[in-house]
């Protein structure tokens, strides 16, 4: 019994190091530049995983894909704009600006949302045009979903395993 259990904690401490000689060699490999050149991002791969994901996900056949996709690339495009002009609002505030210049900035950057809005609602009913209420409503939730998943996929504190940011359970620091 006793030879048992020293053999398990040679085992336990054999495991642990090889899990920890593991990871090193794992970290030496990601900052190797050539090995993060697969991390860049590439806007083409992006919308044909992002077609790819809704395709499944909604079970669209290929002549409402072939009509649908130009249709949801545009109405991004406009959002991106509206986004984009919101970034440099918020960005041009600093420590000089007054409460005024922060009221100004906020007021303008929910008008904005507020259109975002208008322009997903007009572009759901233009997509009524190729796809059923139905689709639109798993479409919504793909997008959602695709959306959740990119941000994980993408994170910069990705860990080995593809996961995002990792919480210590006691002191709230990163184990990545």
């Amino acid at each position: 019994m006793k030879h048992m259990k020293r053999s398990i904690i040679y085992i336990i401490a054999f495991l642990l190091l090889s899990v920890n000689d593991a990871q090193a060699q794992f970290n030496k490999y990601e900052q190797k530049p050539e090995n993060r050149e697969h991390r860049r991002f590439n806007p083409q791969e992006f919308d044909k995983w992002m077609e790819s994901f809704i395709t499944q996900e909604v079970g669209l056949t290929p002549e409402e894909s072939k009509q649908f996709f130009p249709l949801l690339k545009e109405m991004r495009l406009k959002q991106f704009k509206n986004d984009q002009q919101g970034r440099e609002i918020m960005g041009k505030l600093n420590d000089k600006s007054t409460e005024s210049d922060y009221e100004d900035a906020i007021n303008k950057t929910l008008e904005l949302d507020l259109q975002n809005r208008k322009i997903e609602k007009e572009y759901y009913k233009k997509f009524h045009s190729v796809l059923s209420w139905k689709k639109i409503h798993k479409v919504r939730f793909a997008i959602q979903k695709f959306n959740m998943e990119a941000l994980r996929r993408f994170s910069p504190q990705r860990n080995r395993f593809g996961q995002g940011p990792q919480q210590h359970w006691r002191w709230g620091q990163r184990n990545n």
